[in-house]
């Protein structure tokens, strides 16, 4: 079962992402939840244009 600081935080990258939380989150292993933030940080990231692409 996914901690409360894991189902914390992927509601507020929900959030920041201008999204509604789905009611799966509070069945989500550890594992998946760790997943899920990883999806919602890069979602993140793309939106705000840091996707981590270095250009020089």
């Amino acid at each position: 079962m996914a901690t409360e600081k894991q189902i914390d935080y992927i509601k507020s990258l929900y959030e920041k992402l201008g999204q509604e939380a789905e009611d799966d989150i509070y069945n989500l292993s550890n594992v998946e939840a760790s997943e899920r933030i990883k999806e919602l940080k890069q979602m993140q990231d793309k939106e705000s244009g840091t996707d981590n692409c270095y250009w020089y």
